[in-house]
Formats: structure tokens, sequence, C-alpha cells
């Protein structure tokens, strides 16, 4: 199959190729036509004028390349300036923490479309969160907790499906631990007018899961978690995007925490690879939602500690190393 780099070279020979046979048969003709005295001369002017007739666009094509460089150059500093300025004020702002909460209610959803070459997506200050069903589940998912950096652990971004059943070496208990996340979720569901309210999402078995149920209910959890993508003209031409969340206690209307994200893509809407989109290659600030998948439910983790089933410190020897032994699961 003929690749990009196939068809360039080709172009590139047939294009010198032609130069070549054209100076060839003129050559044939001043040696057949023109008397010996003027042959060199003749020839070497006719070589000249064929050259430069060959030359000449090449060169023009790379000044307008340059100058192309140059434009992009001033674009993607004068967007970056922008972006360095909104970055000022990303990041997070925790008022107040709160300890054993068991569930929380998402007042919207994550999309789970990705349009990454849409100049006005609407989630495209976090291209890579998860959406639609994943984006629940990432609330009620198992986290390796890194202690050193007080983040989920980055491999694999902490997310583990279950409460593992091989019991971790005695050096990773040092650093790491493992948590639970909230015991439920719950979402307002709409099917149609006559049917809709909240439905509470959580795992048949808390220590597997592979399993999620859902149940109607009316009285969601008091803390809510929510996000808005404003779609700003000014900042969506050189291909900047926002994205704010809100975390409150609507028991007692406060404002518990709010966080600010904000992406850049830098080749302002030009893709480098055919193989990628534009927004998938966007910048993120503040710079480690750049390795978090899920940015939105880490800040939440933050403010709303999740109630942690109980974990049993007891510990077996083996011959390799000591090792923690693994929660039973509870009854339900």
């Amino acid at each position: 199959m003929m690749t990009a780099e196939d068809i360039s070279r080709w172009a590139f020979l047939s294009y010198w190729g032609a130069m070549i046979f054209i100076l060839i048969v003129i050559w044939l003709v001043i040696l057949w036509r023109i008397k010996s005295g003027h042959r060199w001369w003749i020839g070497g002017l006719a070589t000249v004028l064929v050259v430069s007739g060959f030359s000449l666009p090449i060169f023009k094509s790379i000044q307008k390349d340059k100058q192309k460089i140059v434009v992009k150059n001033e674009k993607y500093l004068a967007a970056k300036a922008v972006f360095d300025e909104r970055c000022k004020d990303a990041g997070y702002k925790i008022y107040k923490t709160v300890e054993d909460v068991e569930g929380v209610t998402l007042l919207n959803v994550w999309s789970k479309e990705k349009e990454y070459e849409n100049q006005m997506w609407g989630n495209a200050a976090l291209p890579k969160s998860m959406g639609g069903k994943g984006y629940i589940k990432s609330f009620l998912l198992w986290r390796v907790w890194d202690y050193h950096t007080n983040e989920p652990y980055l491999y694999g971004q902490g997310f583990i499906s279950n409460k593992p059943t091989i019991p971790p070496k005695v050096d990773e208990i040092n650093r790491y631990k493992f948590t639970n996340g909230f015991q439920y979720v719950d979402v307002w569901h709409v099917a149609d007018w006559q049917n809709q309210g909240y439905l509470r999402y959580q795992f048949k078995d808390l220590y597997d899961l592979d399993e999620i149920t859902t149940t109607a209910i009316k009285k969601p959890s008091r803390y809510t978690v929510e996000f808005e993508n404003p779609i700003i003209p000014e900042d969506r031409k050189i291909w900047l995007a926002t994205t704010k969340a809100f975390i409150k206690d609507q028991q007692t209307g406060e404002l518990l925490g709010e966080a600010t994200w904000h992406s850049l893509h830098g080749g302002q809407g030009i893709k480098k690879y055919s193989t990628t989109g534009i927004w998938d290659r966007a910048r993120v600030c503040p710079d480690i939602a750049n390795s978090q998948m899920e940015p939105i439910q880490d800040f939440t983790l933050k403010v709303l500690k999740p109630k942690q089933l109980p974990q049993e410190p007891a510990v077996q020897t083996t011959s390799d190393a000591t090792v923690a032994k693994p929660p039973q699961a509870q009854p339900n």
C-alpha cells in the first residue's frame, strides 16, 4: 500500500526527473543544430534558465512555509499568554472537607461523546475524562492511594475494579493504601415526563465490583457534585476551553469546594499527525490533570472523604515477604 512518504518520494523524483529530461533534450538539440562555436554558451544559458524555472517555485514555497511558521508561532504565543493568565486561577479551592461520606449526588453527568476536532466541544477542557456510566462508576471504584503524594497512584490512575485478592508486599504497604470509593451515587434520571426522579447506583458487592444495581429513591445524598463547561467565544477562537466543578452541602447550602480547569491546543486547531484528533492533544492546567483520567472525581475525593469499609490490619508471613491480608466481604 502506498504511504504518504512513498507519494512524496515519487513526486520529488518526477519533478526533478522532468527537469533532467528537458535538459537532455535541449542539449541534444543544441549539439545537433548549433555550430560548435556557440554550443557552450547557448547550452549554459538554457541550463540556467531551465534550472531557475524549476527552482523558483520551490524557493517561493519554502519562503511561504517559513512565513506560515512565523504566523503560527505568533498565534501560539498569543494564545499561550491568555492560557497562562487563565491558569493563575486554575486548580482547587477547598473551603471545608467532610469525613465518612457514604454517597454523593451528581447533578449532571459528563457526556461520553468524543468530539476531538470540534472547536466548540463542551468537554474540551478535560478531553480525556470518561463519560456516561463510566463517569458515574468512577465515583464508586476502589483506588490505590499514594501516601507520599496524597494522590491516587498514577499507574492506572489508581483505579481498580476490585479489592485485590493478591495481598501487597510490605514495602507497598508502607507507601500505598487501598481506598474504596463512595458506596452509592445518586443521579437525576428522566425516562419520560411520568418517570423521572433519582436513581441510586451502587455495586451489589462492594468488594467485587462486577455488577451495578440501580434503585429509584426519593431522598438523594445531601452532598452534590456539579460541573459546567462555559463556551466562551473569544477563548474558543484560540482553542482554549474551561471546565468548573462545584461541591455543595444541599442541607446547609454551603459551597464546600470548587475547581477550575483550562486546556489549550498549542497547534491552534492544526493536527500534527493524521491519526490523532485536536483536543486530545491539548495541554491542561493545573498540570496534574494531564496525568488524571478523572480529574473531577479526584477533586471530589479531596473534599468528600468516602466512609471506608472495614479493613483487616492482620498480616501473614509467606516465604517471600510479609503481606497484608485482604478484607473479607461484609454481609449485605
